[in-house]
């Protein structure tokens, strides 16, 4: 079997996966069915064969995809360092699972930041506006940000100065980057480990949908200025969620919308699945050949998974 029918067949395998995702876990039949298979004694009846039958072949898929999922993302991230960012209500087997694919790609991990819901929190416009400006005078006097830049921008601008840099395997942290990483960290907008070195990637964990309340659209709005300061000063970020953050209020879903950022960074809305893992991993290999998609079964998605896979 040549290379390309080897990967179209995967692609179909992580198709069927994904679909599959959807009636499991990422769609209308999330509650109930759901609840029947695992709950079977507190919904009064068991799962259906049909269900069972369902929740097999998901398992048998996410199996099959895991057996392959070294061939696919074989030397895809080789001399590239990672950096890692879970948004407020990232969910950590999700974080744990992506952490594997990069790893699998052959990327190496700077760090794993957590970020506080204050960063992004529209009610605390000022501090982060406050604290951004300080480091950006004081810590970074050679790093000029024009005055007029918007309070978001320049936030993620700073934090990218510390943690990004646009050469493959990064660059060590020096003293401003090491100043600015520690003064996130000491007001507590973000947590993880210091990383020694700069990354030249970054993927982004994203959580369901928040709902679409005004504090959503605003963090939508927020997120997306971080993403593409972060796009602008790496060679690549990926956005990935599970399915609910491409629907209404979800994070996902904001960044497809919002024009710089869609232009920019690349997205994925299957996350919670195996396959969504090595998805976004492509999809990160692709921006650092100045690819940009929008990958998953959400709203607004390319196609399901990267061209480079199915030999497009």
């Amino acid at each position: 079997m040549t290379r390309t029918r080897y990967l179209v067949v995967v692609a179909a395998v992580m198709l069927f996966s994904l679909a599959i995702g959807i009636a499991l876990g990422g769609g209308p039949l999330q509650g109930d069915l759901a609840r029947a298979i695992d709950e079977p004694e507190s919904s009064g009846e068991g799962p259906s064969s049909e269900e069972v039958a369902l929740r097999e072949s998901a398992e048998f898929d996410d199996q099959f995809v895991a057996a392959l999922s070294d061939d696919v993302l074989a030397g895809t991230m080789s001399d590239r360092r990672v950096l890692l960012v879970a948004l407020p209500g990232a969910d950590e087997d999700t974080v744990a699972g992506v952490t594997e694919q990069v790893e699998a790609a052959g990327g190496m991990l700077s760090t794993t930041l957590w970020v506080d819901e204050e960063l992004i929190d529209p009610t605390a416009k000022v501090l982060v506006r406050t604290l951004s400006s300080r480091l950006a005078k004081e810590d970074l006097p050679d790093f000029e940000i024009p005055k007029d830049t918007p309070v978001y921008e320049q936030v993620g601008t700073v934090l990218s100065r510390a943690l990004l840099h646009n050469k493959n395997g990064g660059v060590a942290l020096d003293d401003p980057a090491r100043s600015v990483f520690q003064s996130f960290a000491t007001a507590e907008l973000v947590r993880g480990r210091e990383p020694a070195t700069r990354a030249d990637s970054v993927v982004v964990i994203a959580p369901e949908s928040a709902g679409g309340s005004q504090t959503a659209t605003a963090q939508g709005t927020i997120v997306s200025a971080l993403l593409t300061r972060m796009r602008a000063a790496s060679n690549g970020v990926v956005l990935a969620g599970p399915r609910g953050s491409a629907g209404q209020g979800g994070l996902v879903a904001a960044v497809r919308s919002y024009g710089e950022a869609a232009e920019s960074v690349s997205t994925v809305d299957t996350v919670d699945r195996r396959s969504g893992q090595i998805v976004a991993v492509l999809a990160l290999a692709e921006q650092a050949a100045d690819g940009v998609g929008h990958y998953g079964m959400g709203a607004d998605a390319d196609s399901a998974v990267p061209g480079s896979l199915t030999g497009d």
